[in-house]
Order: structure tokens, then sequence, then C-alpha cells
């Protein structure tokens, strides 16, 4: 199964930060479910590049959260 979206983070005003493809890969691992993201930005303005660094520890975060709740039943 694959999701695929598009990004446009936007300013307080409605300009658009940057553009970006997100695509959500999840497989079958021999039981358990792995899972990719991959994301591809375009057209990045000075201010948005900090937030591109933080991006990758968002995602983790994301991921990890579904389990942890999980975990806690």
């Amino acid at each position: 199964m694959r999701l695929v979206f598009t990004d446009i983070p936007t300013d307080g005003s409605g300009n658009h930060l940057m553009e970006g493809e997100t695509r959500i890969t999840f497989a079958d691992a021999g039981g358990q479910t792995e899972l990719e993201v991959a994301a591809h930005m375009a057209g990045c303005v000075p201010m948005a590049k900090p937030m591109l660094a933080g991006m990758e520890a968002g995602w983790t975060q994301t991921i990890d959260k579904p389990g942890e709740m999980l975990g806690k039943r």
C-alpha cells in the first residue's frame, strides 16, 4: 500500500514556503509492517530550511506515537 500526497506549507500570510511530495509505503515483512517515508521538497524560501532540518525527527515521532499508544492498553 502506498500513500502519496502533496505538501505546501504556508506562512501566516498564506505565502508558500516550499512545495513537496511525500510517499509513504507499507510492505509486509514477515508478519510485521515495514514502513518507508520518502519526501522531496522544492522551491524553498530561506526561512523553510530549518523546518526541513527537523523533518526526519518529526516523522520519526509521528510514526512512533501509535505504537506507544497501543502499547499502553
